[in-house]
C-alpha cells in the first residue's frame, strides 16, 4: 500500500555494515525467508491508516506512543514459521517458501494457515513536534503482532524485543516504555538491559501457562519505545536504528536470553548468552541528528 506522497521502497542488505547480529547459536538469517518494505513521508505518517490491518491493540499503542511526534519513517519486517516435526516453531526459509507458494499457493495470504505463522515487526523514527525538551529529539519505536498466535505448546519461554542506534544519542530520562498484549491480559515488561548511548532490550514471556480451566495466554503483539536527545541542534547528520524480536524457540524453560547490546565506530551489535536458538526479525530505519 502506497499512501499519496509517500515513498515506498525495498530494503536490501539496508545498514549491514553498520549493524551486526550476534549469537552462539542462531539461525541462518540469509537462508530465513522475510519481506521488508519502508515507508518515508516527512509530512508526517499515520500508522493506523498505512497499517489497516493492525490489531486494534497496535493502533491504541501508536495513538497513545507517538503523541506530540511526527512519525517520518517506518520499516516493516515480515517473517513466517511453521512447527517442526518437535512442535518447535522454526522459520521458513526461502527454499520451502518457494515449494510452498508453488505447491499448494502458499504466500503472504497463507500466513494463519494450519502450517504457517506469520509476525510482522514494524521499526519507527518519529521527531519532536509539540514541546520539545531537547535542540534535538526522536522518539524511536518498534512493535510487534502474530497475525495468529500459536499454540502454546510451541514454546512457553523468554523473547525480547531491543531499539538501538548509532550516533551515540543519550536517553531521555524516563522514556522507555513497553506493553505487551496476551490473549487475555496486557504486561509492562521491565527494561533488562541498557548501553545508554546505542540501545535498549526489554524480555517477556513468550506465553504464560494459566491453571486449567483458564485459558493459557500467548504473546500476540506488543509496543516499545525510547526517547533519545542530543543538547545542540539537528546537524542533519545521518544515523542508523534498528528495531529487532528476538524470538527464542529450542527449549520452553529459558529464562531470560542473556542480552548484551554494545557499539563502536559508529556500528552497533545485539547479542545474548543463552546457547538456545533464537531467530531474529530485525526492521531498520534512519534518522538525522
Amino acid at each position: 500500500m502506497i499512501i499519496k506522497q509517500m515513498r515506498l521502497v525495498s530494503i536490501v542488505l539496508l545498514i549491514s555494515m553498520l549493524f551486526t547480529l550476534s549469537a552462539n547459536a542462531a539461525t541462518s538469517p540469509e537462508n530465513n525467508y522475510k519481506e521488508e518494505q519502508v515507508y518515508e513521508d516527512q509530512s508526517g505518517i499515520n500508522m493506523a491508516t498505512l497499517f489497516p490491518d493492525a490489531k486494534d491493540e497496535l493502533k491504541a499503542d501508536w495513538e497513545k506512543m507517538y503523541e506530540g511526534y511526527k512519525i517520518v519513517k517506518v520499516s516493516e519486517t515480515k517473517m513466517f514459521y511453521r512447527k517442526d516435526e518437535n512442535n518447535k516453531l522454526v522459520p521458513i526459509t526461502v527454499k520451502e517458501f518457494e515449494q510452498q507458494s508453488k505447491t499448494s499457493g502458499v504466500g503472504t495470504n497463507g500466513v494463519g494457515s494450519n502450517t504457517n505463522y506469520g509476525i510482522t515487526v514494524y521499526h519507527t523514527t518519529a521527531s519532536c513536534s509539540g514541546a520539545c525538551s531537547y535542540p534535538t529529539e526522536w522518539l524511536l519505536g518498534g512493535s510487534f503482532q502474530w497475525n495468529v498466535t500459536p499454540s502454546l505448546d510451541t514454546g512457553n519461554s523468554v523473547d525480547a524485543f531491543v531499539i538501538g542506534w548509532a550516533g551515540g544519542l543519550a536517553i531521555k530520562q524516563g522514556s522507555t516504555s513497553g506493553v505487551v498484549h496476551y490473549d487475555e491480559g496486557d504486561t509492562n515488561p521491565a527494561v533488562v538491559t541498557v548501553n545508554p548511548n546505542a540501545g535498549v532490550g526489554w524480555e517477556f514471556s513468550e506465553a504464560i501457562d494459566k491453571t486449567f480451566p483458564a485459558n493459557n495466554w500467548y504473546a500476540s503483539s506488543g509496543s516499545f519505545s525510547v526517547t533519545i536527545i542530543k543538547s545542540t541542534s539537528n546537524s542533519g547528520n545521518i544515523a542508523n536504528s534498528i528495531g529487532q524480536y528476538n524470538q527464542s524457540y529450542d527449549t520452553k524453560t529459558l529464562t531470560s536470553l542473556g542480552l548484551s547490546l554494545s557499539s563502536s565506530g559508529g556500528g552497533f551489535s545485539i547479542g545474548w548468552a543463552t546457547t538456545t536458538k533464537v531467530s531474529t526479525i530485525p526492521a531498520y530505519t534512519t534518522f538525522t541528528y
